[in-house]
């Protein structure tokens, strides 16, 4: 199933002392296996990095306790739908995008979201009074 759909929750999971890149392995080994090869993986979480504009923070920890400081919540939220797109799924579930995020970094995860759509992935989903900027950018409600 975790090839068709996945789903972002609203509170990320992460380990706040791997880097970004560390984590996105971790999870196509996990998620990827066997199905491909550590060459196959690698790829696939490069192209996932630049997809969703992690770049410049692909080597930085990803942080979130006390003594480790770490990646901005757009960031965070990025590196979770990061992590759920890595199967490449075709629908992609995503609860409270925007929750915690200043304006402007939510209408960054919303373009985000908007840019994953255009790529051919149904996207649902939960958003609580979303501004009048947000609201227009969706498709379909």
């Amino acid at each position: 199933m975790s090839r068709y759909a996945s789903y972002v929750m609203q509170d990320d999971v992460f380990y706040a002392t791997l880097t970004v890149k560390e984590h996105l392995m971790f999870q196509a080994e996990l998620r990827m296996g066997k199905t491909f090869n550590a060459v196959q993986r690698e790829a696939r979480v490069d192209y996932v990095i630049n997809e969703l504009g992690l770049t410049k923070c692909r080597d930085s920890q990803i942080g979130g306790v006390q003594d480790v400081r770490g990646l901005s919540g757009g960031e965070r939220k990025r590196l979770s739908f990061a992590t759920e797109i890595l199967t490449n799924p075709s629908l992609l579930f995503v609860d409270e995008p925007t929750s915690g995020l200043d304006s402007f970094m939510a209408e960054s995860v919303i373009l985000q979201l908007q840019k994953l759509a255009r790529e051919g992935r149904t996207v649902v989903a939960t958003i609580h009074q979303p501004s009048s900027e947000l609201f227009a950018l969706f498709d379909q409600l």
